[in-house]
């Protein structure tokens, strides 16, 4: 499992590579019209911001420190299924979280699986939601409750 740290100014070009936009899982180099990452002292609101210096990064936002929930965006250049799993054992101890959310692009198998592996399951698909791939398509958001018996 790979090492989580918080974000210096120095991980903004690894931020910056691999950020596609806030999707549960991402792998690769993002493109030229990919959407700026987020820093966490611009941030609206709560967002914590953790790198794996070399792989990628992991974005923890839209924080409801009441319910304990937030939604997690995994970014990474390769084997962002190891990330993911980081993410989810900070989200569960650190940060002491009880519910993740994530979206992924319907047709994103290799994600699907990854976040099935670590625990996700589907709960909604929105028709017509993302721009992936060079087309509109449905977007399905996956969750994980850590505190379900």
């Amino acid at each position: 499992m790979r090492e989580l740290t918080g974000y210096r100014p120095e991980h903004r070009e690894l931020a910056e590579r691999v950020w596609h936009g806030p999707l549960l899982l991402s792998t690769g180099a993002a493109g030229p019209l990919a959407a700026a990452p987020p820093e966490p002292e611009a941030a609206h609101g709560w967002c914590r911001v953790l790198t794996s210096p070399g792989h990628g990064i992991v974005v923890f936002d839209d924080v409801d420190p009441v319910h304990r929930r937030a939604r997690l965006s995994v970014a990474a250049l390769t084997g962002a299924g190891e990330l993911l799993a980081a993410a989810v054992g900070v989200a569960a101890g650190r940060l002491r979280l009880h519910r993740l959310d994530g979206l992924l692009a319907e047709h994103d198998t290799e994600g699907a699986k990854a976040a099935y592996e670590n625990g996700f399951s589907p709960e909604l698909t929105i028709p017509d939601h993302l721009w992936s791939g060079g087309r509109v398509g449905a977007g399905v958001v996956w969750g994980r409750c850590f505190d379900a018996a």
